[in-house]
């Protein structure tokens, strides 16, 4: 009868939280703390400049502002900002920088 529409962003890692373990999210994320852990979603991942993530991620678009200290791994696109840093391997059908 109603149809509900997709929300934009599922879940928020807020800027005072440092998460230790591994992530895995069917929806989207949102991230501007930092992570001790690998990254698995379903979604899009979106990084703000002064997060941090110390692991893997593994995703379907990524939209990268912040420092990731492990490998970027997307099906479709990755966007890699001027503010973002990334020390590891990268794979993605599109990348823009």
């Amino acid at each position: 009868m109603f149809q509900q529409s997709k929300p934009k962003m599922s879940s928020i890692i807020g800027s005072d939280l440092e998460l230790n373990g591994d992530i895995n999210i069917k929806g989207d994320l949102l991230i501007y703390g930092t992570i001790n852990g690998d990254i698995n979603c379903e979604g899009n991942i979106t990084t703000s400049k002064d997060s941090i993530i110390n692991g893997n991620i593994n995703t379907t678009y990524a939209d990268i502002s912040g420092k990731v200290n492990g490998d970027l791994f997307a099906k479709e696109k990755i966007s890699l900002s001027s503010t973002s840093s990334l020390t590891g391997n990268i794979r993605s059908k599109i990348l823009v920088i």
